[in-house]
């Protein structure tokens, strides 16, 4: 980017993201963001995957940033079609968990977001397939995919739906069983959490890998095996306090390429549900996207 004349930003905003914070963005950058610094305007997104056909075209035509507007799927859409190019992805978080951007320290408030924007750094972080699904932040196949399926069902949206949705369906859910080839060799067990971690974050403060970097190369496979009952309430603490660790339950294994068989998958990326064979690979795409990021 030539840092001698104005940057050209193009908000694409989820008219439906998350709780509604998406309706302050317009009047937001009206009022904070540097007129000296940045040429800005408007697209809504008005169908699925609408925010990765204009990303794809803001890249093509050269403009400088793509601030996204919605949540964890938002993202994905924008960073999938950003990926390999020079146009940097910011990100004004305005879904239920905001996932990638808690991990890049963007505030989930709309007004601090875009005054960030005044001030940001570039920063080139790593992204993933699984299969030919692209991910920037985490891909589950276990009880965390059967969340992801279900809660847009849910009436509404917010940390607490995650909660209510969570006590629903864990006392139903079963473990699934994968084989993994590519660590060490390879092993096989049923975990009741079988997620591929790239940022660290599932979202709402959750860390499930503390270990993750956006920026180190390699992916962590973290496993999770059914859980006492008893024990919920300290793994619940654990998890949002960023204390995770290698355990008889937990386990997190870096890795930057590897083979998993399993039956029946439900799955997601980013929070949005995908279909996966029995069989397929998962490997990351190191340094391939410019993010913006807090000084």
């Amino acid at each position: 980017m030539n840092i001698n004349t104005k940057k050209n930003i193009l908000f694409i905003v989820n008219p439906i993201s998350g709780v509604g914070k998406q309706k302050l963005v317009e009047k937001k950058v009206e009022l904070l963001l540097d007129k000296n610094i940045f040429n800005f305007q408007f697209i809504y997104t008005e169908r699925a995957h609408h925010a990765y056909d204009i990303a794809k075209d803001a890249a093509i035509a050269g403009i400088d940033v793509v601030a996204i507007v919605g949540g964890d799927g938002s993202v994905n859409e924008a960073a999938k079609a950003l990926v390999g190019s020079n146009t940097r992805l910011a990100i004004i978080p305005t879904g239920s968990g905001n996932g990638l951007a808690r991990q890049l320290a963007i505030p989930c408030d709309v007004a601090k977001a875009v005054l960030l924007l005044n001030n940001s750094e570039d920063f080139l972080i790593d992204t993933a397939y699984i299969h030919h699904h692209f991910f920037v932040g985490a891909a589950g196949l276990g009880f965390d995919a059967v969340i992801a399926e279900e809660f847009p069902k849910m009436k509404k949206r917010g940390f607490a739906s995650y909660i209510k949705l969570f006590f629903k369906k864990i006392s139903k859910y079963k473990p699934k069983r994968f084989k993994v080839k590519g660590i060490s060799g390879e092993f096989e067990h049923e975990y009741f959490v079988f997620t591929i971690s790239n940022s660290g974050q599932y979202g709402n403060g959750a860390i499930i890998c503390p270990q993750s970097s956006l920026n180190d190369g390699e992916l962590e496979l973290v496993t999770i095996k059914k859980i006492p009952v008893l024990l919920l309430l300290l793994f619940a603490w654990k998890l949002f306090s960023s204390k995770l660790k290698n355990d008889q339950y937990y386990r997190s294994i870096s890795f930057k390429k590897i083979s998993i068989e399993g039956e029946n998958i439900i799955a997601h990326v980013d929070g949005e549900p995908i279909i996966l064979p029995n069989e397929f690979d998962v490997e990351v795409n190191p340094k391939s996207l410019w993010v913006l990021r807090p000084k």
